[in-house]
């Protein structure tokens, strides 16, 4: 089957919420910090995929526009924000393209498991469950058995780096 007319992530909007694991609280804070936040104005979460970081930013301004280009993953936002009681988002499925803002990043240490590698793995483009089909049954206990083989405690640390871009309305 033939999945090139499908957008990249078509598929993987469930698992991408349940085992993509969640912004880190100090990288969300430092995105407050950088962008001055005070409960008003505007945050535009461009890629926003099931809303990872315009949910929790939400409280944190007046209005927030989440904008992916998949419409399941804005399904699933939207579903996840009512869920929580968050009620100051638009969403809307677009492409964004021709931004120029600033760029930051920010590092982390994450701790994963073997579910939370077998879930993450679930949640891509080219492992989603959609593709596997079939296979996917065998391509998790394949995958679980080599982690566990690599690291028999089933924990692995590895440091990650995260970026955002920030932009403001001159007016």
């Amino acid at each position: 089957m033939s999945h090139s007319s499908l957008s990249a992530f078509a598929g993987t909007a469930d698992d991408y919420l349940r085992y993509r694991p969640a912004y880190p609280l100090e990288f969300l804070s430092e995105l407050r910090t950088r962008a001055q936040t005070s409960g008003s104005g505007a945050l535009l979460d461009l890629a926003c995929g099931p809303g990872r970081v315009a949910i929790p930013m939400a409280p944190h301004f007046q209005r927030v526009l989440a904008v992916d280009a998949e419409a399941e993953m804005i399904a699933v936002g939207q579903r996840e924000a009512h869920r929580r009681g968050v009620v100051n988002i638009a969403w809307q499925v677009q492409r964004a393209a021709g931004l120029d803002v600033d760029g930051y990043e920010y590092a982390v240490e994450r701790v994963w498991t073997c579910d939370s590698i077998v879930g993450f793995m679930f949640s891509t483009s080219i492992a989603s469950r959609r593709v596997l089909g079939d296979a996917a049954g065998r391509f998790e206990a394949d995958l679980r058995g080599a982690l566990l083989e690599c690291e028999p405690s089933g924990r692995f640390v590895c440091a990650q780096r995260f970026g955002f871009t920030l932009g403001r309305r001159v007016e």
